[in-house]
């Protein structure tokens, strides 16, 4: 099964002064990776000047699945992700009329509960259903601003499946939960994902590297990394091992995972029985 790989562009001069803290791109990469879809790459770029519709044409060389932007959906004038999104795919931009019944359909609901001073339809307001050709809005069920799916054909490559969300973590989340993962478990037939990590007990990662390299060689399909603990005063740090896999049944998934485990904990000379194992992630 092809690996599934992921590219996220993290927009906002905000986050690149320092003003705020980018907690999108853990949550999103936390998300992908539950769905077994490999994170290969992090940007952050201002909302300015020709550097997102430059980031954004770079990756449309790579061989990613999923390409996410946030932050810059906004009714503001440096609010212009879809606009770069536009120039960087060659599309026109123009009003979505969907995505305007959905911009409406928020102000009718702000406005009906006082939240806002009315719900006319101005150009701030408007602009927030400008959207590519081709583009599919994606409804905000917190903020005003609609999200943006767009599918991308590519010669040689995989279709490229971009998504661009707002900048607002609540805003983020309520899209990717309610909008992108069902569109994800379609368009890419996602399958099962299996993690679990386990506590291998005192011992320097530099003397366990070489029996993870031999573990991942025998178990080809099992992604195996080693994550210390800590170090504790006068002690040697415990050593977590994540092991992962993901296919098209949790059954086959699961036993791959439990297989490359087992031949660690052999490898090592460990009893079984006082070896801590835990599932961290099981999703189909």
């Amino acid at each position: 099964m092809d690996v599934l790989s992921a590219g996220l562009i993290i927009i906002g001069n905000e986050i690149l002064a320092g003003h705020t803290l980018d907690t999108n791109s853990n949550w999103l990469c936390r998300q992908l990776t539950t769905m077994g879809i490999e994170v290969r790459r992090i940007v952050t770029v201002p909302d300015f000047g020709n550097a997102v519709i430059e980031v954004i044409q770079e990756s449309l060389y790579r061989d990613w699945y999923v390409l996410i932007t946030s932050g810059g959906l906004g009714p503001t004038y440096d609010d212009s992700t879809l606009a770069s999104v536009a120039k960087a795919v060659g599309k026109e931009l123009r009003l979505h009329h969907r995505a305007l019944e959905l911009v409406k359909q928020r102000y009718d609901d702000l406005a009906g509960k006082g939240l806002v001073p009315d719900n006319s339809l101005t150009p701030p307001r408007v602009k927030m259903a400008m959207m590519p050709v081709g583009a599919y809005p994606l409804r905000n069920n917190v903020g005003t601003a609609p999200g943006m799916y767009l599918r991308i054909r590519r010669e040689n490559l995989p279709d490229l499946h971009l998504f661009s969300l707002p900048g607002v973590p609540k805003e983020m989340k309520d899209i990717f939960q309610h909008q992108v993962i069902p569109i994800l478990k379609v368009v890419l037939n996602l399958g099962a994902y299996y993690e679990i990590r386990c506590n291998v007990g005192v011992i320097v990662e530099s003397d366990l590297a070489p029996y993870l390299k031999e573990i991942a060689r025998r178990h080809p399909r099992v992604y195996v990394k080693s994550t210390p603990q800590g170090h504790l005063e006068n002690k040697k740090s415990g050593m977590l091992v994540m092991l992962s896999a993901r296919g098209k049944n949790m059954d086959d998934v699961k036993k791959l995972v439990l297989a490359a485990r087992d031949d660690l904990i052999s490898s090592l000379g460990l009893d079984a029985a006082v070896v801590s194992c835990e599932d961290v992630i099981k999703t189909a």
